[in-house]
C-alpha cells in the first residue's frame, strides 16, 4: 500500500517533470537544427499534457 501512496504523491512531479522536458529541452534542440515548425508543436505537445496530467491528478483525488 505504500507504493501505491508514494506513487500517487509523486505522480503530479513526474508527470510535469517528463512534460517540461518534452516541452522546453526538446524544443530548444528542434530550434537549434533549424525546425521551428517542430518546435512549437513539442512545446504546445508539452504544455497541453502537463495540463491534462494536472486534471487527471486532480480528478484522481476528487474521485476518492
Amino acid at each position: 500500500m505504500r507504493v501505491i501512496n508514494l506513487f500517487g504523491g509523486y505522480f503530479l512531479a513526474l508527470i510535469i517533470i517528463d512534460f517540461l522536458l518534452l516541452g522546453l529541452l526538446d524544443a530548444n534542440e528542434f530550434r537549434k537544427k533549424g525546425q521551428f515548425n517542430v518546435e512549437k508543436k513539442a512545446k504546445l505537445v508539452g504544455r497541453v499534457l502537463i495540463i491534462i496530467g494536472v486534471v487527471l491528478f486532480i480528478a484522481r483525488f476528487s474521485m476518492k
